[in-house]
């Protein structure tokens, strides 16, 4: 079965973009400031618009361009205070009640400065004082439907979805009653349609307004978000791409690409640059502080946590990383005040509970993530990116029963989601598979290899148990399943939810999966060391209880395999020392990041390698006893580098600092031979992450 997120019935994908036509405009004055704004030539913008107010200009675009100037860099409080000024100098005055009143003549002018007061306050978190501006400047202009949009979202934020779809239905109908005319009314049309998951019509919307202003960032930021959440990413960075070529200083258009991306480098480059653009952008250090949290750097990410919650206390997606490092720290009562804090924003906040539950996969707690995912659905059973999740986690943990029921309820939500769509194929496919059994597995096989590879698979394995079972002291309650792929895409789907990822097993703890020598025909492909190499990790997150980091569990599988078969060493050396040479070797405390940002052609395989070293040296210096009991200090909750300290009796430091003189005194004995070689670290190497086994 082949299967790509194009073609397939499942992979409905909305129609690529088509970007011509022009917009008309006669001011000049103005479409310059307008021009610059849209670049994010803010100073320019700002003074322009300024001056344009001064002489009496007191459009709409004019008033909330120069506004937005303020918003856009993240000086929300002097925007306050200018729109403030505004509209006071248009002679109206707020009563008791909050009701504006002034000049008739003023209204227009006044409606439009309360709407970007309005996205002020929005940013500070200040919610309730933002709806009542936004709906203040909706008494004041009719059929104000930029306004109209930012109160539905707003709303949806804090979880009044039906009192939001009324205001998106009214949007949708004027839509499609032909009443708009102008890009930006064509946008807000493609955003209303998306809340309504009318999402044909909202591609059709944003296609319409970009023929009318090919270079609004506004536009392309949208519609680069449609298709990101409707999980066309290839558009979505096209789009998104295009944006930060018009206007390179926008910090939101940064954040989205991030987000569009798989790669951790790329994340977080693009999350310093939102942060360059805008120090006080909440979105920024909550994807930074996701990327913390995968590099087991806790304390970093619950400082960039608390950081974006000083600004805004009710960013869902900053309350979602506080509560992920507090789950990992195991602070129970901590995690249930944030997520309480959560739900007193949004009652339905089933987004919060879909990222803890996806920061916590990452960090391999896969029990968690199932339990963190069912309050996702607990919260909003209808929430196809909440069931979806579910389905997700619970097919990590080999449910098949429950997870088809979750993934179902997902599809039928939305016929988008190409990773539940491909799932739900693949579990459909089980039905050719048969299952076989031994004493501590089960094994799920292609009925066309079942009785030829079987049971040489399932000895294999049994093997592998009783020579680690001891060593580890881990035995699972239940019997280990094994999951073996005559199909590499099969595979891939069943990992991720999409093909060609290009691994060779994976575990989820008493879970893995595996291809078969038929799903690599032609490629030199060792499955039974793929086995050994899983298996181990099922050993390590046994002991550790899913509370193991990346590059330790990795070089533990590695030195396995080595244990088991000196010839399956992987020679990386030459690799391994130029690395050293040139100080691109992470310390203990940062190991992960070579495997999830590497910076460098083959840092992922080196990492593996290097991995295995330092687990050679532990072994050596102390015993495997002593690795052992490094996962079972952080089964109790250490970190690492605190359950290094405890097995080893030695400080992290000091344990460097000798894994450093180690390998200078190996780099010693073939210093000779190492001069005049080729540039290890051209950009022609091989690249490490193909062929590599996850966990």
């Amino acid at each position: 079965m082949r299967l790509s997120p194009t073609a397939t019935l499942v992979a409905i994908v909305l129609c690529a973009r088509s970007l011509t036509g022009c917009a008309q405009e006669t001011n000049l004055p103005v479409v310059a400031a307008m021009d610059a704004l849209n670049e994010g030539r803010y100073v320019d913008a700002r003074a322009a618009l300024s001056d344009l107010l001064v002489k009496g200009d007191t459009t709409g675009r004019v008033v909330t361009g120069f506004l937005e100037s303020f918003r856009a860099v993240g000086d929300f409080e002097q925007g306050l205070d200018e729109s403030d000024r505004l509209i006071r100098s248009a002679n109206w005055r707020r009563d008791s009640e909050g009701t504006w009143s002034g000049p008739g003549e003023n209204q227009r002018f006044v409606s439009h400065a309360l709407y970007m007061r309005g996205r002020l306050l929005a940013e500070r978190g200040r919610y309730a004082e933002a709806e009542a501006t936004y709906r203040e400047a909706a008494r004041l202009q009719r059929n104000y439907w930029r306004n109209a949009i930012e109160l539905s979202a707003l709303l949806r934020e804090t979880g009044r979805t039906r009192e939001a779809v009324q205001i998106d239905a009214a949007i949708f109908s004027a839509y499609k009653q032909g009443y708009f005319r102008t890009a930006e009314q064509f946008a807000v049309a493609g955003r209303a349609a998306a809340f309504l998951e009318e999402f044909h019509d909202a591609n059709a919307a944003f296609r319409t307004a970009s023929q009318i202003e090919p270079r609004n960032t506004d536009v392309l930021y949208w519609w680069g978000e449609l298709f990101r959440e409707k999980y066309n990413t290839a558009d979505a960075q096209q789009t998104l791409e295009e944006a930060v070529r018009i206007n390179g200083q926008a910090h939101w258009l940064f954040v989205a690409l991030g987000r569009s991306y798989n790669a951790y480098g790329q994340k977080e480059a693009l999350a310093r640059q939102a942060l360059e653009a805008n120090p006080q952008s909440t979105d920024a250090m909550s994807l930074l502080a996701s990327i913390r949290l995968l590099d087991g750097d806790d304390a970093d990410a619950e400082q960039l946590a608390r950081r974006a919650l000083e600004i805004n206390p009710r960013s869902m997606y900053a309350l979602a990383q506080l509560a992920s490092v507090q789950y990992v720290r195991g602070d129970t009562a901590g995690y249930r005040a944030t997520a309480s804090t959560a739900l007193q924003s949004n009652p339905s906040a089933s987004r919060f509970f879909v990222e803890v539950a996806d920061n916590l996969s990452l960090r391999f707690r896969y029990p968690d993530a199932i339990r963190v995912s069912r309050e996702a659905v607990a919260h909003a059973p209808r929430d196809p990116v909440a069931l979806a999740t579910l389905g997700t986690n619970l097919m990590r943990s080999g449910d098949f029963e429950q997870a088809r029921r979750y993934l179902n309820a997902a599809f039928e939500r939305d016929e988008f989601n190409v990773f539940a769509g491909n799932t739900l194929r693949l579990l459909d496919e089980y039905e050719h598979f048969r299952t076989l059994e031994s004493a501590h597995f089960k094994l799920l096989i292609h009925e066309s290899e079942a009785d030829v590879l079987g049971a040489r698979m399932l000895e294999t394995a049994e093997s592998v148990y009783s020579e680690m079972s001891p060593r580890y002291g881990y035995e699972p309650s239940g019997k280990i399943l094994l999951e073996a792929y005559n199909d590499a895409d099969d595979f891939a789907v069943r990992i991720a939810g999409v093909p060609h990822l290009g691994l060779l097993g994976v575990c989820f703890g008493d879970v893995v999966a595996l291809n078969t020598p038929r799903a690599l025909a032609g490629d030199a492909y060792n499955w039974s060391r793929t086995l050994r190499h899983e298996l181990a990790h099922t050993m390590a997150i046994g002991v550790a209880n899913f509370r193991v980091p990346r590059w330790f569990t990795e070089g533990l599988s590695v030195y396995e395999e080595k244990r088991n078969r000196p010839d399956w060493s992987r020679e990386l050396e030459l690799e391994l020392f130029a690395a050293m040479d040139r100080d691109k070797l992470h310390p203990l405390a940062a190991m992960d990041r070579g495997f999830t940002r590497p910076e460098f052609p083959g840092q992922v395989l080196l990492s593996y390698y290097h991995a295995s070293k330092i687990l050679e040296y532990l072994t050596n210096w102390y015993s495997f006893e002593v690795v052992v009991d490094v996962l079972r200090q952080l089964r109790a909750g250490l970190s690492i580098t605190d359950a290094l300290e405890r097995a080893t009796g030695e400080t992290v430091a000091a344990l460097d600092a000798r894994l450093m003189e180690a390998l200078n005194q190996e780099r010693a004995v073939v210093s000779e031979k190492l001069g005049g070689l080729p540039d290890v670290f051209a950009p022609d190497n091989r690249d490490a992450s193909v062929g590599g086994s996850g966990i």
